[in-house]
C-alpha cells in the first residue's frame, strides 16, 4: 500500500489530501497525498502521509472484495446489502472473505438442478450423475450413498 492515493469511491477523480486540514480535491492537481501503510504499537493499521508519519487516518471498517480472483484477509462487510459474505480459505490456509450475490438453493434429493447452487445448514451438496455436466442436490448431512462436493 505504500505510495497510494485514497480515492473517493463515488468519484474516482477526487482524492484525500492534507494541507493544514484533511480535504477532498482533484487527484490530477498534484495535491493528492500519497499514503503508506503503518502498524501502531497496539497493532492497529493506519495510513500515513508526510514526513515522520505526521498525518494519519485509520480505517473505521473494511469492505470485502467482490473479485472472485481475490480474497479479503481482514474482517470486512459487503458493500452491497444484497450480497452475502462467504468465508473461504486462502492458499496459505488462513481465513479470508469475499462478497457476492447469493446463490439459489439446490433442490432436495431426489430432484436436482444444473448450475451453481448451495444448500441450507444441515444439508450437504451432492452431485448426481445426470449427463456430462451432472446436477446438484441437497441431502441431509447424515445421509449417505452420494458424493459430496465442495
Amino acid at each position: 500500500f505504500n505510495g497510494v492515493a485514497m480515492l473517493v469511491k463515488s468519484d474516482q477523480q477526487k482524492c484525500l489530501a492534507w494541507s493544514d486540514l484533511w480535504r477532498i480535491e482533484s487527484c490530477g492537481s498534484g495535491g493528492a497525498s500519497k499514503f503508506k501503510q503503518v502498524r501502531s504499537d497496539e497493532g492497529l493499521e493506519k495510513f500515513c502521509t508526510g514526513s515522520e508519519e505526521e498525518f494519519c487516518v485509520q480505517p473505521a471498517e473494511y469492505l470485502c472484495t467482490t473479485d472472485p480472483m481475490q480474497c479479503s484477509t481482514v474482517q470486512c462487510r459487503c458493500e452491497d446489502p444484497v450480497h452475502v459474505r462467504k468465508e473461504l480459505q486462502s492458499l496459505t490456509r488462513s481465513t479470508c472473505y469475499m462478497c457476492g450475490p447469493p446463490l439459489p438453493n439446490c433442490p432436495r434429493s431426489p430432484e436436482c438442478a444444473e448450475g451453481p447452487c448451495e444448500c441450507e445448514a444441515g444439508f450437504t451438496k451432492v452431485r448426481l450423475n445426470n449427463g456430462e455436466q451432472g446436477c446438484f442436490s441437497c441431502r441431509s448431512a447424515s445421509g449417505g450413498g452420494l458424493t459430496a462436493v465442495a
